[in-house]
């Protein structure tokens, strides 16, 4: 159950899941959903909304009814997502929720057999689950982004992982263009790769144009600076992959994996855009879990966290009595 637990409000800690199209190709439905309803269309819109809003109200403390038997209407009216959020509430106790292994289980079960996504998702990480790969896979097919990430950390296949994170983290980029600029020295260096791929495209045709007009020291001395432009421009890439520039981490990626960067690693490759997903807006939120006065299975959570990566959660999960 991949999912991003936020802070929504001081009121409440409340968990939600992420979803995205699962198409690398798609370059114009590559837009971030936050909900269980994120991508359901077969559910009346109605029903949706009204359920994004008593979740919402919820985490706002503005909610003056008791969240499960909203929820439970929903389920009983075959709003099937919200039996997707009902599962896996219980499965650690949160949002007023019970903490019911067995009767999350169910849930789950029962609302995989939509095909909802978010159900595959937090079936891949409920220890009653047998199939956990296989409910990984689906959600992860179906655009859920911590399942995608969850598979890019597990897989063996360094290709699939080097594929899952890049695809992660192209949706990533539009959160962090919001905030950030690319900058002068990113846009000079990317301008001078597509150059050279353009001149690479069209040299057939004008190779026998320039045989006539330059002498062949002029063309070796000219190849020669090409050369040396484009090798700086992936060494600019290169180091500012690894300052935490999201963009350049693509790119740097993308050339480690075929090796126009001047080297061929998957493993580094994977070791560049690993950190920069694990950290992005679907990050649970190790301080908040701990300072948070909610009662839910707070040892849980910070053990799904460790399992998307989070580094921090790891050592907390040893001292679960700092935050009882």
């Amino acid at each position: 159950m991949t999912f991003l637990f936020f802070l929504l409000a001081i009121k409440h800690f409340l968990p939600f899941p992420y979803q995205a199209t699962p198409d690398p190709e798609d370059i114009f439905h590559r837009l971030l959903c936050r909900g269980w309803s994120c991508n359901e269309d077969l559910y009346p819109q109605h029903q949706a909304d009204e359920f994004n809003d008593i979740l919402d109200m919820y985490a706002n403390g503005t909610l003056n009814v008791n969240l499960e038997s909203k929820i439970r209407q929903l389920i009983r009216r075959e709003y099937h997502p919200a039996k997707c959020a009902a599962g896996f509430f219980s499965l650690f106790g949160l949002a007023n929720f019970s903490k019911n292994l067995t009767e999350s289980y169910i849930e789950l079960k029962e609302g995989s057999e939509f095909n909802l996504w978010s159900c595959h998702e937090a079936l891949a990480f409920h220890p009653y689950e047998k199939d956990q790969i296989g409910h990984l896979r689906a959600a992860s097919a179906r655009g859920a982004i911590l399942s995608s990430l969850r598979l890019a950390i597990i897989t063996k296949n360094e290709t699939e992982s080097v594929d899952l994170l890049r695809h992660i983290a192209t949706i990533q980029t539009a959160g962090w263009w919001r905030k950030r600029r690319s900058g002068i020295e990113y846009s000079d260096a990317i301008a001078k790769i597509l150059r050279l791929h353009e001149a690479e495209n069209k040299e057939a045709e004008i190779i026998k144009f320039d045989d006539d007009s330059k002498s062949s020291s002029e063309k070796t001395h000219q190849n020669h600076d090409d050369g040396n432009d484009v090798r700086d421009a992936w060494a600019t890439i290169d180091r500012m992959s690894g300052e935490g520039h999201l963009p350049a981490a693509i790119w740097a990626a993308e050339g480690l994996k075929t090796g126009e960067i001047g080297r061929k690693s998957l493993a580094e490759a994977r070791a560049k855009l690993l950190p920069i997903v694990v950290s992005g807006p679907w990050r649970i939120d190790v301080a908040s879990v701990v300072e948070s006065d909610d009662t839910f299975d707070k040892v849980g959570v910070l053990k799904l966290a460790a399992l998307l990566g989070n580094t921090i959660a790891e050592p907390l999960i040893s001292f679960p009595q700092a935050f009882k």
